[in-house]
């Protein structure tokens, strides 16, 4: 029995193209799918991916492994061993959006299953905006050297997720590991014809003309951790350049939120001049509901791939954006 993408089984979290509705399409890292259901001891997913994404199985909220997907269509097997009664499987993308598109077919289970209602969304919603720090690039591996980085990037475990789950909170990630606020990692101009910013109003980042419906999902709260990629090399950005760039996307973010508390982060990798620009940014942004999130800056014993923050440092990292936003939130 196929549980259809447009079941009321079936919840979402994360910007998808619905434009099919049986065929939902989505890369963004942190993506969540679940289903709710009884009566059905076996569980599989059908998915047609690009072939380079992988996605964290939860059986009733307890991690049941991981799917690693293949390019094409594809059913995978969740569990042929499910418990009695009502059972929630939730798919959660660890890959980022270099990784490709996926698109999703629907949940199969045993013939006479008897579909659920999904839980009530979370009250607090929060957006976080960033690069390969948000992303939970890496964050899994061994050391600075990895084998496969895309074996060990889990975003479930980045600061982000583990931030909002720590607040009880729904979330979207818009992240792109090496994007910056003006200059991307490693170009050779102090401007990027693409930063992050351009994926802002995306659906997908791999079809950035499909645009994203801000009032389908509106937030509490959004988190930027922008500007380690913009002084990682020279030519470095210009004060009035970047204090611009950092400007309009908090713009754009109130534009389409005026209500919602706007966090920026002081760290946890950036480089200097970095910080001189930033306390001018947050003082043009003074009395507007802008705040600093500060975040300890990485140190050796911090690093997983790359001199990405490991799992400790990614807890770390969620600690500090929690008792920010709570003391902002009075949570």
């Amino acid at each position: 029995m196929l549980i259809q993408p447009d079941s009321a089984a079936v919840s979402y979290s994360g910007r998808i193209d619905f434009s099919d509705r049986r065929a939902p399409v989505f890369d963004w890292p942190g993506v969540m799918i679940s289903a709710v259901f009884a009566n059905s001891q076996n569980c599989s997913v059908i998915l047609d991916d690009s072939g380079g994404n992988d996605f964290n199985v939860f059986i009733n909220g307890v991690h049941g492994g991981i799917i690693e997907c293949v390019k094409g269509e594809k059913e995978y097997v969740i569990s042929k061993s499910l418990a009695p009664g009502e059972n929630t499987v939730t798919l959660t993308k660890r890959t980022e959006s270099y990784d490709g598109i996926t698109v999703f077919k629907g949940f199969v289970v045993d013939k006479g299953a008897k579909p659920g209602k999904p839980a009530d969304e979370p009250k607090l919603k929060i957006e976080f905006i960033g690069d390969s720090l948000t992303v939970g690039y890496g964050v899994e591996g061994p050391g600075i050297s990895c084998d496969s980085v895309r074996k060990y990037t889990n975003n479930h475990m980045g600061f982000a997720a583990t931030a909002a789950r720590a607040l009880n909170g729904g979330f979207h990630i818009i992240a792109v590991s090496g994007r910056g606020l003006v200059k991307n990692y490693g170009e050779n101009s102090p401007q990027s014809e693409r930063p992050l910013p351009f994926y802002y109003e995306s659906t997908l980042m791999n079809r950035p003309e499909v645009k994203w419906d801000f009032k389908l999902w509106v937030p509490d709260v959004v988190v930027i951790n922008l500007g380690t990629n913009d002084f990682s090399a020279e030519p470095k950005p210009a004060a009035e350049q970047f204090i611009n760039a950092y400007t309009a996307l908090i713009e754009k973010v109130r534009g389409y939120y005026p209500e919602a508390a706007i966090f920026i982060c002081e760290g946890p990798a950036q480089s200097e001049p970095f910080f001189d620009y930033f306390d001018a940014v947050l003082r043009k942004h003074e009395g507007k509901n802008v705040h600093a999130l500060e975040m300890q800056m990485l140190k050796p014993a911090d690093w997983a791939c790359d001199y990405h923050p490991n799992r400790k440092a990614a807890e770390r990292m969620a600690g500090e954006a929690v008792e920010g936003i709570k003391r902002i939130l009075n949570l």
